[in-house]
């Protein structure tokens, strides 16, 4: 065992584990005790009622035990983070669905719902999706080379409207979420929309702009004409523009000239809008649904890694049972 490795993980989870005998730790039983000091009784210690991303079925072991821990102990633990989005989303008439696909790449997440796209029925429901970042997400592919704060393998807080609301309700909606729910700072909060592409015939989305300039100010709504702003999973078919959600986590909040220029770290996107509202036919024609849909994306990791100030993912709640198994064994 690497002692100044030890003594560096133990500083980053400060308070969590104690000394069971020489080379071996486990949670810290005093926890409750410690962090009431001066109270008149402690608090409840956690229960095991939490999602483990790690647990198996059966009874709670010390994985288990840890990762409630974290989750009571930290305001927004991954779990809390997670919580809190499907809280604020029921709270706003959305029903919570279990998405399982055969086959968990990111760009299949939209193909789940394409059954509803042409039907009467209107939905509002939100997801958890543990996917895998593959062929068909090039864009973001070629990010994992300059960003530290994507992963192959990531979780998607989702939700998707079939014909309730559209992009002014879908912005405030989001918004809301970002600013109220999660209290990022509002003026550190930048946004991209798709600004069109003459070579492909794609008009720019004015109609996104304009809204965004509600909630932020107009030297902080970038134009992009990436294609990562137009979702188009293949030549034909649903389609539609995007709008991406970035935090200025410098320590100067200067403000930065473009939000593709992310190699110093500036600019870290959150979310993502999918507004799928054409169906573009073989000859390149976008016909417009007669029902509009919004998928919401956001990115659980980076959330969590803004709200509890890290600069690594690998430094998050979640990952603590991971690498006290690699280094404790």
């Amino acid at each position: 065992l690497d002692k100044n490795l030890l003594i560096a993980l133990l500083k980053r989870f400060p308070g969590v584990f104690e000394v069971v005998e020489e080379g071996v730790y486990s949670p810290l039983s005093s926890l409750p005790a410690l962090l009431c000091r001066g109270r008149a009784s402690p608090p409840q210690p956690p229960t095991l009622a939490v999602r483990d991303p790690f647990s198996t079925v059966g009874a709670p072991d010390s994985q288990s035990i840890l990762m409630a821990t974290l989750s009571w102990w930290m305001e927004w633990s991954v779990e809390n983070v997670r919580e809190a989005f499907f809280s604020y989303f029921g709270e706003n008439q959305h029903v919570r669905v279990s998405l399982n696909l055969e086959v968990p790449l990111l760009h299949t997440c939209l193909h789940r719902f394409k059954g509803t796209l042409g039907g009467r029925e209107r939905h509002r429901t939100c997801f958890s999706l543990r996917c895998i970042i593959a062929s068909g997400d090039e864009d973001l592919i070629d990010r994992f080379r300059i960003d530290a704060t994507f992963h192959r393998f990531t979780e998607i807080l989702g939700s998707w409207s079939h014909g309730y609301y559209f992009k002014e309700e879908a912005i405030g909606l989001l918004f809301s979420l970002l600013t109220e729910k999660y209290k990022l700072p509002q003026s550190r909060i930048y946004a991209s929309y798709f600004s069109g592409d003459m070579s492909s015939c794609l008009s720019s989305d004015d109609e996104s702009r304009n809204t965004l300039q509600k909630y932020i100010g107009a030297e902080r709504i970038l134009p992009s004409m990436s294609k990562v702003d137009f979702w188009m999973p293949g030549e034909t078919g649903p389609c539609g523009p995007c709008i991406g959600f970035f935090l200025d986590c410098s320590d100067n909040n200067d403000g930065v000239d473009s939000v593709r220029n992310i190699t110093d770290g500036k600019l870290v996107e959150i979310c993502r809008l999918v507004f799928v509202e054409f169906d573009r036919q073989a000859d390149g024609v976008l016909e417009p649904f007669q029902a509009k849909h919004v998928l919401t994306g956001i990115n659980l990791e980076c959330l969590a890694a803004i709200l509890q100030k890290k600069e690594s993912h690998y430094d998050l709640d979640v990952y603590a049972y991971v690498i006290r198994q690699v280094y404790w064994g």
